[in-house]
């Protein structure tokens, strides 16, 4: 496969959600070429379109290689971020539930992963700016709500709330819950197991 520069793969995925003339004009880089890929490069526009994971370890090198977050966050969008998660779970051999609802009040847990007699309730936050005390506040208690909720269906398993984000939170839990860059996401899921 033909190698790419960080800024030109970013404008491509860009080019997936925007258009090749705005990914051209907002990465600077040449529109006839962000063209030709898109009608000569098929397979590699689909892979892209289709394969989460394939589309984060580009995602995962641009923010290395350090572009502004901002910039990836646009490129990638919440489904992306969900399905990604997804299969760091079940690669290690979880059971996935995507979009889990509980009812009464009626919430719902973005991802649900069961291995043995652990559940854990993930909330995934592909967030594009770091998020205030007050805010991660809200978003950790409406999270152990979720979760709250869940023990109830699930006596019989450990419940593990966590948090999974696109950057990492200038702190590790909050109130309990783990708050988890993705990045590290299958490291973490590592040291839960027994």
């Amino acid at each position: 496969m033909e190698e790419y520069s960080p800024r030109f793969k970013l404008a491509l995925i860009y080019s997936l959600k925007r258009g090749v003339e705005e990914a051209a004009a907002r990465f600077l880089v040449p529109l006839y070429r962000l063209e030709t890929i898109h009608q000569s490069k098929r397979e590699l526009i689909t892979k892209l379109r289709e394969d989460p994971e394939f589309k984060f370890k580009w995602i995962s090198e641009i923010i290395r290689f350090g572009f502004d977050i901002s910039d990836v966050s646009h490129a990638l969008d919440w489904k992306d971020f969900e399905e990604v998660t997804s299969r760091i779970f079940q690669e290690l051999g979880y059971e996935v539930i995507r979009n889990y609802r509980l009812k009464r009040p009626r919430r719902e847990i973005d991802v649900l992963a069961r291995k043995g007699s652990m559940i854990i309730a993930v909330d995934c936050k592909n967030w594009n700016l770091q998020i205030s005390s007050a805010k991660m506040k809200d978003i950790v208690s409406r999270h152990l709500e979720r979760t709250k909720m869940l023990k109830g269906k699930f006596d019989d398993y450990r419940v593990i709330p966590i948090i999974v984000t696109l950057l990492p939170y200038e702190e590790e839990t909050a109130e309990g819950v783990w708050i988890v860059p993705i990045d590290n996401l299958r490291e973490y899921i590592m040291l839960l197991e027994p």
